[in-house]
């Protein structure tokens, strides 16, 4: 199989380099915000940002466990690119987006809930700003990564 050095795209580009730093970005700020909700303030926030949601308590695990798993899945690839297939380096980096995108949609419905004061939002801004940001991040990296298949070179034929 054939192995690319560069992931991203068939070729080392600007775009590629600004790609992976917006990757490994998005992956450090949803894992440590993933993190941050072990300690307080933080897992007082979120624990009242989900009852005064509405949201039922059960999703308490799932939701903070999928920042963590969304930023692994971002960050691994890039820190282990040399060593994966092309393959499950695209499908790592797309699994980790598409969490995200999810994550930052539930954010933007919280946010944007008039029962969840900013008092316990993380940076105490009601409006949106910031889950809007990685949501477009998330979608601007699915578009590119869609873009990049297309140039990339064929994977599937063997070389010698």
């Amino acid at each position: 199989m054939n192995k690319e050095i560069v992931k991203y795209s068939g070729k080392s580009t600007r775009m590629a380099s600004l790609m992976r730093y917006v990757t490994g970005f998005s992956g450090l700020f949803i894992l440590a915000f993933g993190l941050l909700k072990f300690l307080p303030p933080f897992k007082h926030w979120y624990a009242s940002q989900i009852i005064l949601s509405g949201t039922p308590g059960y999703l308490y695990w799932p939701g903070q466990l999928s920042e963590i798993l969304a930023g692994i899945l971002l960050l691994y690839p890039l820190i282990k690119y040399k060593n994966l297939e092309h393959r499950n380096y695209q499908l790592s980096l797309m699994a980790g987006n598409l969490l995200l995108m999810s994550i930052m949609s539930a954010a933007i419905i919280v946010h944007t809930d008039p029962h969840v004061p900013a008092s316990v939002l993380p940076l105490r801004i009601k409006p949106p700003y910031i889950p809007s940001l990685f949501l477009a991040l998330a979608c601007l990296n699915i578009v590119y990564m869609f873009r990049s298949l297309n140039s990339a070179p064929d994977l599937k034929t063997d070389t010698p």
